[in-house]
């Protein structure tokens, strides 16, 4: 079995030499022998025999005893050398051990330590130097007892412990005061008793971490252990030391493996001053108890098995804490030290002032509500005071990250808005059925809880950069209304009013909830649910998604586990800005200036908004459906290009640009189509339209343009804007289509196909003019736009031009792009008849009509000149 590990594990076969290191073959190398004995003094002695027996260049680096203690359970003691093997590996070994012990194979193998090695040494941690040396300058000396060698032969322990209780509150719940983690706690007291000690605002100690970093190394035995400078701040309240401490810790590159990397690998950062302390943080003890099954039952006494290290050596700091939870749950905290350095007396003060700050730290914790650190929300770039802030004004604050692309732009529409309402939507849904509203609202309660982004608000004050807080709980509050006793047009009359009043009321964006219920009863089992919301916070396809859910919840039925938004913003954090940036400079090259609509008149603002809408007739639709799906394009991109017609038309220019409303939803995002949040995102579409192309080919080509712009579809509009030619300050585009596709899963049987259905929708939106094309039973098209720039009637005939081009596709496929006409036949003689009309007189010149006039006349005045009609012309 020992052998099998051996062959298993390549670092247990490495061999050194002075230049280099290699791995030795796979054979039976007789690393076990048997020893009988009976007292402890022979096993220590056969142990430290098996230590000396350990080669670096020869072999072996790894020895096993086998002590046969007659009667009594045997003994098994193993010897690896440190350079192949550290903590971590025991763990790995122990348990290979036992698998081929009992004729199980061994696992498949994790990255190789060879595998490691040659990955660090490709390994660019240039952009880690300057914190590395920020870290170590100007370290802290620690007072000294003398001046005499730091060896090996002068070392003494003083061993500390801290009780059971205390040690599970310090490991445990002390931590959910303040987030903290691991020996966050246990650092902080340590810049405490040091920072004491040496009269200092400041500490920098070497930190001992397992190393295992950017591979997958769960696996793998080796010597990973990664040792690295921490600076630590040392603050008298114990609030402000635990918050300074664990961000001097987050703000450690990859846990410190760059450090190694610069330092040994690439001979950097030799001239740093050597740090005066080496902390490790063992963990918790590990040792199966005497009743476990397996091959190992127990870890025997570690003075077993004899000195760990040679003697003569040079000790490689001037203390070494090493902190371990041990079997009876108490900590110990163990000091090593050179008595020709510290008198142990010193040592021991010092430790027993440690143990007090972590009595302390472990008293705050207990007493304070704690708070929040910037690492708390990596998603957001914040400073201790701003996040202070945000808990001060939002006392339930459970999560914070930054705008995605379209929030942002909404967010300066609406704290620019002169008007009240913009980005405020409003659906009305029908209930069938009748409503228990207490469980209806535990429903949708439910729900909420599960959402973050319906639980969240929007702060842009006291913060360097925007960003959407996210509470623990909001109160949504949800009215009903009993209006079974009025009649249908009474009803809707109601309807009106209470959209209107419910827009009234306003919002506030850094206020959560953004969303209000109304349930309204209208008798006969008939009822109404108006939802209203910010649009920030969720899109179109996240409101079926919502409805579905709660539709479940309110039958009682299990909810699958679905993704936060904060998923969203990580994987926007991990896009490279570089491929973007390329493509939108290359996508929009010549494009200097936003194609003009056939507005009306000039507008500054486009916050007054009406709305038209028109509807393709049955067949018509249908045969849109089938066009798409016999030319492999989506609807919305027909549509696209019978927008892009109208518009090249009533614009007099071929290359058009136009805003499209996309999804957002990455596709490598797994769970994305169940995420509710804000992923849509409103990006520029440029068509060339041609004219002696058939409109079919035409497709293909914009599904090709649509394709290259997908790849980028997360693009913040302002980086897009920001890179083309249009100049600053003006838009890249005036008129947006909005095609929904959005997902709706069956309803639940027992309530029928008709418990929940959208019959109105209300959106408050700014830009010029906006197409909400919808595929329903036929295909719907809404025209909002802003009555600062047209009428009515000019919008109407819009939709007019684009219902006649869709309907022109639909019949003949296959027309050119330029013969597709925009007028409906009675319309197009209308106009012929106006082109017959007699043209007007054509004007002279003015050079001719100035020739024809009596020359002697004065043609200009100018003070005392003046200058006849000859003169002029001479």
């Amino acid at each position: 079995a020992l052998d099998a590990v051996v062959a298993h594990h390549d670092a247990l076969r490495i061999r050194f030499t002075p230049e280099s290191q290699h791995n030795a073959g796979i054979e039976a190398t007789g690393l076990l022998q048997v020893v009988a004995v009976e007292g402890d003094e022979a096993v220590v002695a056969e142990m430290a025999a098996a230590q000396k027996s350990l080669r670096l260049a020869d072999g072996p680096l790894v020895s096993a005893v086998f002590f046969d203690r007659g009667d009594r359970p045997a003994w098994l003691g193993l010897t690896v050398h440190h350079l192949v093997m550290d903590g971590v590996s025991w763990n790995v070994l122990l348990e290979d051990l036992d698998t081929a012990y009992h004729g199980g194979s061994l696992g498949p193998k994790t990255t190789s330590f060879q595998q490691w090695a040659l990955q660090l040494q490709d390994d660019d941690a240039s952009g880690e130097r300057d914190h590395w040396i920020a870290a170590t300058a100007d370290v802290a000396k620690l007072p000294a007892d003398g001046d005499g060698p730091n060896t090996e032969a002068s070392e003494a322990i003083v061993q500390s412990w801290l009780d059971a209780e205390t040690t599970a509150t310090l490991l445990g719940d002390a931590h959910k005061a303040y987030r903290t983690q691991g020996h966050d706690l246990l650092l902080t007291a340590l810049a405490q008793a040091l920072g004491e000690w040496a009269d200092t605002g400041h500490v920098t100690v070497d930190l001992e971490s397992h190393g295992r970093e950017g591979a997958d190394l769960s696996r793998t035995v080796g010597y990973f252990t990664s040792i690295f400078p921490v600076r630590l701040s040392r603050e008298d309240d114990p609030g402000a030391a635990i918050k300074a401490v664990k961000e001097e810790l987050r703000s450690v590159p990859r846990r410190g493996v760059g450090y190694g990397v610069l330092r040994w690998l690439q001979d950097d950062l030799a001239d740093a001053p050597d740090r005066p302390l080496l902390f490790n943080y063992l963990g918790a003890y590990d040792a199966a108890g005497d009743d476990s099954a397996g091959l190992i039952r127990r870890e025997l006494d570690g003075d077993l098995a004899g000195p760990s290290e040679g003697e003569g050596g040079t000790r490689s700091h001037l203390l070494q804490l090493e902190v371990q939870q041990t079997a009876d749950g108490r900590l110990s905290i163990e000091w090593f030290h050179s008595t020709n350095r510290h008198d142990t007396a010193t040592v021991e003060r010092v430790a027993a002032r440690y143990v007090l700050a972590l009595r302390e730290l472990v008293e705050h914790c207990r007493s304070t509500t704690g708070g929040f650190t910037p690492s708390d929300f990596p998603l957001a770039s914040l400073t201790q005071d701003e996040v202070d802030g945000l808990t001060v004004r939002c006392p339930s604050l459970v999560d914070v990250y930054r705008l995605a692309p379209v929030q942002s732009g909404m967010l300066f529409g609406v704290v620019g808005s002169p008007v009240d309402g913009l980005y405020w939507g409003q659906s009305v849904y029908d209930l069938a059925g009748p409503i228990d509203v207490e469980r209806f609202a535990a429903a949708w309660r439910e729900v909420i809880a599960r959402h973050a982004s319906l639980r969240s608000g929007f702060v842009w004050e006291g913060v360097a950069e925007p960003v959407q807080v996210v509470l623990s709980d909001v109160d949504v509050p949800l009215k009903a209304h009993d209006w079974s006793g009025l009649d249908e047009a009474a009803q809707q009359v109601r309807l009106q009013e209470l959209l209107a009043d419910d827009r009234a009321l306003g919002f506030d964006l850094a206020r959560p909830p953004l969303m209000r219920l109304y349930v309204v009863d209208r008798g006969d089992g008939q009822n109404w649910l108006v939802w209203g919301l910010y649009q920030g916070l969720c899109d179109g396809w996240s409101l079926p998604v919502v409805m579905d859910e709660v539709s479940a919840a309110y039958q009682g039925s299990a909810l699958e586990p679905t993704r936060p938004y904060r998923d969203f913003i990580a994987w926007l954090d991990g896009r490279d800005p570089a491929e973007p940036e390329a493509f939108w400079r290359s996508y929009l090259d010549g494009f200097e200036a936003p194609t003009p609509l056939p507005v009306d008149r000039l507008a500054a603002s486009h916050y007054d908004q009406d709305r038209r809408r028109t509807h393709l007739d049955d067949g018509v639709t249908a045969r849109l459906v089938e066009l798409a799906r016999r030319e492999r394009v989506t609807l919305s991109t027909v549509v696209q290009a019978a927008w892009a017609k109208v518009l090249a038309e009533t614009s007099g220019e071929d290359d058009v640009v136009f805003g499209l409303t996309v999804s957002g939803r990455p596709a490598d995002l797994a769970g994305v189509e169940s995420m509710v949040g804000l992923f849509i995102n409103t990006l520029p579409i440029r068509a060339v339209v041609p004219e002696d192309v058939p409109f079919t080919s035409w497709l293909h080509d914009l599904r090709g343009n649509q394709v290259a712009v997908q790849r980028f579809e997360y693009t913040p509009l302002v980086d897009v804007q920001r890179w083309s030619a249009v100049p600053h300050g003006r838009a890249l585009f005036d008129s947006i289509v909005v095609f929904g596709n959005y997902p709706q899963e069956e309803l639940p049987e027992d309530l029928g196909e008709d418990w929940l259905q959208a019959t109105e929708s209300v959106e408050q939106g700014n830009y010029p003019l906006t197409f909400a094309v919808d595929l329903e039973a036929t295909l719907k098209i809404e025209a909002e736009f802003s009555t600062a720039a047209f009428d009515a009637v000019t919008v109407e005939r819009v939709l007019d031009q684009l219902t006649v081009v869709l309907t022109a596709v639909a019949e003949r496929p296959e027309l050119l792009v330029q013969d597709i006409p925009l007028h409906r036949p009675a319309q197009a003689v209308q106009i012929v008849e106006w082109g017959s009309t007699a043209p007007p007189v054509v004007e002279r010149p003015v050079p001719d009509l100035i020739a024809g006039w009596a020359s002697s006349e004065v043609a200009v005045v100018c003070g005392d000149e003046q200058l006849t009609f000859a003169e002029l012309g001479a």
